[in-house]
């Protein structure tokens, strides 16, 4: 029932992001909007396709059109889950330990070691969890994003800070980590939308730090979340 229910919030994000994926029900369709009732988007989803009637979904499009890197990604260009504060914990640890609602327990009672246990609330989307083997880090820039904006021409030292920096990790489950495949926020996002403004807001927050210009679509989308669900 609980792979069920994740499936069904997966094809919910999938869909906002006019992902090509079909969805088999009608009316969940029709909830989604219609040509005469757009959703959030200026969109409404009709026979397996997306169709933009107005904006910001031919922005969006459009900006897609533009890749800004086409140089070919590596992840061992990008350590992580490295003891970047030399506290004997690598940061994917110490993330863990600091964002568990209990107190956890470790490993051969070593520290330094691994989370043994612990009970986490995964943000993105909105669930808890006690299972730690389900659990692992998402970078909320990925890495493959970073590539992108040119984080490639970094000097080793910078990926490093960034692939490990606190700010830019955040603790969720593995199906969720699969679902998002280091997408951006104009393609994903967490399936509970009370994350969304948050969400937003800290990819705002990493760009600004580490000097990395968001894609226009990104911009976009980010604007209409900001101005539907940011409530200040």
């Amino acid at each position: 029932m609980a792979k069920n229910a994740f499936l069904f919030n997966t094809l919910i994000s999938l869909f906002w992001f006019f992902t090509s994926a079909c969805i088999s029900t009608q009316s969940f369709a029709q909830e989604q909007g219609s040509k005469q009732n757009p959703d959030f988007f200026g969109g409404y989803f009709a026979d397996g396709e997306y169709i933009c009637v107005r904006e910001p979904c031919f922005k969006i499009h459009a900006a897609w059109e533009v890749k800004p890197n086409t140089d070919r990604f590596n992840f061992k260009d990008w350590p992580h889950w490295l003891d970047i504060d030399r506290n004997c914990q690598n940061e994917q640890e110490q993330i863990l330990a600091e964002t568990s609602l209990i107190p956890v327990s470790w490993e051969n009672g070593d520290a330094c070691g691994r989370v043994a246990s612990g009970r986490w609330l995964i943000p993105y989307s909105g669930k808890e969890t006690e299972d730690v083997y389900y659990m692992t880090m998402d970078h909320v820039i990925s890495l493959f994003e970073a590539h992108d904006m040119y984080g490639n021409r970094w000097d080793e030292a910078k990926r490093v800070q960034f692939a490990n920096s606190p700010m830019n990790l955040v603790p969720i489950d593995w199906p969720l980590k699969k679902a998002r495949n280091g997408r951006p926020s104009s393609k994903w996002l967490p399936p509970d939308k009370n994350y969304w403004c948050e969400y937003i807001l800290r990819r705002e927050r990493v760009a600004r730090h580490f000097d990395l210009e968001l894609p226009k679509a990104d911009l976009i989308v980010g604007k209409e979340i900001k101005h539907k669900f940011c409530k200040y």
